[in-house]
């Protein structure tokens, strides 16, 4: 049987995409090892092919990229594969190695465009090693996937290597009945909105969306998920006297998710266009929300517009202003016909935007790499 790596640096748990890439493979015929890292809160993981996770003395910077590359150059020394999938630039340069060397095809997944992100535009000398393994990613991979066209086109100017889309949407997920509000505590006329994900980062718009909850009434927000702006998020609810409007929920299981997704009157995404990275993001929790027919509020990110905006199912902020903010998404809780509209919206949407239509590109990339 054909055996093919599955590399990404988090913790495995809660990344669909990867999950969702490893599913694809096995049904190209492949026998599959997946390799992550292995952190104390992660819990057992039983999936029906090899998992190794690794334990690292470091949880973040440079210390900790470097000794999971060397982790990671080790590992696939001694092991074989017919194929390397690399998810993200933190894993790509020991695939790109051995693959060249064993002569071998190489797929690497783009999840976002890694040197754009905010957190190393003010690092000069952290973008320019960064931005040196992009270049050598990019010049030495065929096989190259985005997550979106303007990431896409981006990239295709930069290097002038053309890429596959195949944007992160869910797997359908059936029925998913929504927890009932009484689980948090929440009143049947409450309104309920939700931000969530694994990347509740700096310029995502956190902040502001819990300081705009002082100016939106009966109304109560999920904060799903984990990301470096929760600290400053919960900061500001202590000293904004906000702790009873604001629920922090740490990161669940996909389905989980779904069932507080499903309960929310709005789903925030509303990342800043401060950098490319957001600007051109297409972020997983907009295809979450119109799954369970929850309406999305988002930001004026390019691609995320295109999609709120072609199929109607929700609107755009005027600005990161928390009054404005406030002002707009109250004005939209309150206009019940035009909420309903939008969540019979989000089942057209979902009919098309699927998760078997963006595998097909996938499968077709790694046929194509057999033949390498």
């Amino acid at each position: 049987m054909k055996r093919a790596v599955v590399t990404v640096i988090n913790d495995l748990e809660t990344d669909n995409r990867v999950r969702k890439t490893c599913e694809v493979l096995r049904e190209a015929g492949y026998s599959i090892t997946l390799v992550g890292r292995l952190l104390p809160e992660s819990n057992p993981i039983d999936r029906p092919y090899v998992i190794r996770r690794f334990r690292l003395p470091f949880r973040s910077g440079f210390l900790f990229y470097s000794v999971y590359t060397i982790r990671l150059f080790f590992f696939l020394m001694f092991r074989s594969f017919d194929l390397y999938f690399a998810n993200d630039l933190d894993t790509a340069l020991p695939n790109l190695f051995w693959s060249k060397l064993r002569g071998k095809p190489m797929i690497f997944d783009s999840h976002e465009f890694f040197t754009e992100v905010p957190e190393i535009q003010h690092r000069p000398i952290v973008k320019r090693v960064w931005t040196w393994v992009e270049r050598t990613v990019f010049k030495n991979t065929r096989w190259i996937i985005n997550v979106s066209d303007s990431i896409a086109d981006a990239y295709l100017d930069r290097y002038g290597k053309k890429s596959t889309v195949v944007r992160n949407i869910p797997a359908n997920p059936g029925v998913i009945q929504p927890y009932d509000k009484s689980k948090l505590s929440i009143s049947e006329s409450t309104r309920v909105l939700i931000l969530q994900g694994s990347g509740i980062n700096v310029d995502r718009g956190g902040e502001e969306a819990v300081l705009a909850m002082e100016y939106i009434p009966n109304a109560v927000l999920l904060v799903v998920g984990s990301g470096d702006a929760l600290p400053v998020m919960k900061d500001i609810a202590m000293r904004k006297n906000l702790t009873d409007k604001i629920r922090f929920i740490p990161r669940v299981p996909f389905v989980e998710l779904l069932k507080y997704t499903a309960m929310a009157d709005l789903g925030l995404a509303i990342d800043k266009v401060s950098n490319l990275n957001y600007k051109y993001a297409l972020p997983n929790k907009l295809f979450d929300y119109l799954h369970v027919q929850t309406p999305v509020v988002c930001a004026d990110g390019v691609e995320i517009r295109r999609i709120v905006e072609r199929f109607n199912i929700g609107f755009a902020i005027p600005s990161h202003d928390p009054k404005k903010m406030a002002e707009s998404i109250d004005d939209a809780l309150s206009d019940r016909d035009q909420m309903e509209q939008w969540r019979a919206n989000c089942i057209k949407a979902a009919k098309e935007l699927t998760w078997e239509n963006e595998k097909e590109k996938l499968r077709k990339l790694i046929d194509e790499s057999e033949r390498y």
